[in-house]
């Protein structure tokens, strides 16, 4: 199925801006509201790669739909791998970063303002309303902190993930690490966007003609 050149300039430009040293983890959420959000920030920074520990209760673990209604299309961008637990995530996780970062609100903490987030970079976001597990804060290097000047002493875990991330976009950007440039270590992820573009037109032409 031949795509347009407007829509091939678009899908290599996001290719070539996927940040693929930088990550996000999302530790036993419960709002798929939120898991939305946080996928679109993911997206919209060129992050590419999500990590999602499910809820431990059953009927959550491995049953979180990650739907289009919830991530407002960016899912089918992103890949999004699934953990059982905080241990088996960081086995995986500290081979490939640099510095693996929590966001509690307690303990030692560094601005994320003063953090270094051009290194190979993962960050670990937390239950709504228990925060990151008392483990990850164990296993990770550092604590993130978002300066708050109001009488709240934290925001919404989307919202503060946005703040994370855009900051970690603005760094990036000034240290060059975004570029229009399709580098030969994206050429297999520059193939399987084109692949993606297929599948959904062809689930989009497909309901049409029912």
């Amino acid at each position: 199925m031949k795509i347009n050149q407007r829509r091939l300039e678009r899908i290599r430009k996001t290719v070539a801006n996927r940040q693929l040293d930088f990550t996000v983890v999302m530790e036993h959420f419960t709002d798929l509201h939120n898991m939305g959000a946080v996928l679109r920030s993911c997206e919209a920074v060129g992050i590419q790669n999500v990590h999602l520990i499910p809820h431990p209760e059953s009927g959550r673990k491995r049953n979180v739909k990650l739907g289009k209604r919830t991530s407002a299309g960016a899912r089918k961008w992103l890949n999004v791998f699934t953990h059982d637990n905080i241990d088996e995530c960081f086995e995986y996780l500290r081979p490939k970063y640099q510095q693996i970062l929590c966001t509690s609100l307690s303990g030692p903490s560094k601005s994320v303002y003063e953090t270094d987030l051009t290194l190979r970079t993962a960050v670990i976001l937390g239950n709504e309303k228990l925060g990151v597990s008392e483990r990850a804060v164990q296993l990770s290097d550092g604590n993130l902190l978002i300066p708050m000047m109001g009488m709240m002493e934290s925001l919404n875990v989307s919202v503060a993930c946005s703040v994370i991330l855009f900051e970690g976009m603005r760094q990036r950007l000034a240290a060059g690490k975004y570029s229009d440039e399709l580098g030969p270590d994206k050429t297999s992820l520059y193939e399987d966007y084109l692949e993606r573009h297929r599948s959904r037109y062809k689930g989009k032409k497909s309901k049409s003609m029912q």
